[in-house]
């Protein structure tokens, strides 16, 4: 959920306690239907923008 509001990937691996942030990553990032949706609002609106 941090990850998903825009917090830094950083301040999560530090808040999780993992030494990497590869660890967090590898764990906890993946493409939510949320972070789709933005995602595709983002491109969305650039493709307008062209």
């Amino acid at each position: 959920m941090l990850i998903e509001s825009g917090q830094p990937i950083k301040t999560v691996q530090k808040r999780l306690g993992h030494s990497r942030s590869a660890i967090t990553e590898d764990r906890y990032v993946h493409l939510t239907q949320k972070m789709a949706r933005d995602a595709a609002d983002i491109f969305d609106s650039i493709a307008k923008n062209l």
